[in-house]
């Protein structure tokens, strides 16, 4: 999404929508608390440093079923790296718990948002790849290709 941004002149590619791309994780979990250590824990037995905080992308993380949570997230099996939050330009970035990361449609970056399931009128994607489904191989202007599948399916 980042690369996304910067080819687009640091708007946002796809207009007035927001995009949550992923999550962000930091701290000792007090915010989705149980969710936060349950991915947390995951980091911590693959040598994943967590540091000021990381930013896993929706293609590094599963949906799986928790007895205290009903959904929450695991990492993919070949997750070996995971971006820092220093990587992005977010204007506001949530401490000591588990928040979704997101691309507004003005084009700031936030990674705050405490509710992990919000949608409003402003509009939103989620982009999530499926375990083992293979990506398309992309033009040479990924902006143009994706912005066109993507205002193609309305």
């Amino acid at each position: 999404m980042l690369e996304l941004y910067n080819q687009e002149g640091k708007k946002n590619p796809f207009g007035n929508v927001y995009i949550d791309f992923g999550v962000q994780v930091n701290g000792s979990p007090q915010i989705n608390s149980i969710q936060a250590k349950l991915l947390m824990d995951e980091f911590n037995k693959r040598g994943v440093n967590i540091g000021g905080g990381i930013v896993p992308n929706f293609t590094q993380l599963r949906l799986v079923a928790d007895q205290e949570v009903g959904l929450a997230y695991k990492l993919a099996d070949d997750v070996k790296e995971v971006a820092q939050v220093s990587a992005y330009p977010f204007y506001d970035v949530g401490r000591s718990g588990l928040f979704r990361a997101f691309l507004g449609g003005d084009g700031s970056w936030d990674a705050i948002d405490n509710s992990l399931a919000v949608s409003d009128d402003y509009g939103r994607v989620v982009r999530y790849d499926a375990q083992g489904v293979a990506h398309k191989k992309l033009q040479k202007d990924l902006v143009t290709t994706l912005t066109n599948e993507f205002r193609a399916k309305f």
